[in-house]
């Protein structure tokens, strides 16, 4: 694994060079894509990042005083996932593992395409890449009370989400991620998960703009880019 160290405002983490993993740090860290106006990741806060990837929301979780137990089933990105908690000097519990709703293994696809290294997927088999088999664990011990949720599992999130009781859902204090149309390309599937949260929880993002033009469409329209939506729910 070839790695260099990539310098962006004052925040020192390890990527591979020519990959996607600099346009992830950035995107996160520099660009705040999880972070909302009425959104905060705040000090004491319990957070599980679902799809930890190199460690860039992790990280800054943890450098705002959050407590984070982190889940990344790939095994390549976990080793630098750890690297970068080490050399940011942050703390985290790391899992090199995905979560579902049971524990076992499953096949597990990488997205080499272009210097990928993001949105492998247990969803999704990519057109350039490799199947392996990563471990998974059950969901529900990690649901604790006023537990905040950072999910970009790239598919995983229909399955969590749809398996979520309303037990589980009043537990959830924050709740942040993104939707993958170029997975579940149903629009159905989304209706029906952000009804669910919407019964349950208060809604900051998509706008209801969004989710009114989506309605007449059975699929994600093809036109439409990018292929993703971040969702991001609050306790009412």
């Amino acid at each position: 694994m070839k790695i260099n160290e990539l310098q962006e405002l004052s925040k020192l983490m390890y990527a591979r060079p020519n990959t996607s993993d600099s346009k992830a740090i950035k995107e996160v860290m520099i660009q705040g894509s999880y972070f909302r106006r009425d959104f905060k990741i705040e000090a004491g806060e319990n957070w599980i990042d679902i799809g930890g990837h190199v460690g860039s929301f992790t990280v800054s979780a943890s450098k705002l005083g959050a407590n984070v137990k982190t889940f990344e089933p790939d095994e390549v990105h976990y080793q630098l996932l750890k690297m970068n908690l080490k050399n940011t000097q942050t703390v985290a519990e790391t899992y090199c593992a995905g979560l579902g709703i049971k524990n076992g293994t499953k096949e597990f696809y990488t997205n080499e395409n272009k210097g990928n290294t993001w949105r492998n997927s247990f969803f999704k088999k990519w057109k350039k890449g490799h199947t392996k088999t990563a471990k998974l664990l059950d969901y529900k011990p990690f649901i604790t009370d006023d537990i905040c949720i950072k999910m970009d599992c790239e598919g995983a999130e229909y399955e969590l989400l749809d398996n979520f009781t309303n037990i589980e859902l009043n537990k959830i204090k924050k709740l942040v991620g993104e939707w993958s149309f170029d997975i579940h390309k149903e629009t159905y599937k989304f209706f029906k998960i952000m009804d669910k949260l919407d019964s349950q929880m208060k809604r900051l993002c998509p706008t209801d703009n969004y989710i009114e033009s989506l309605k007449p469409h059975k699929e994600y329209p093809a036109s439409w880019f990018p292929p993703a939506v971040k969702f991001c729910y609050v306790r009412k």
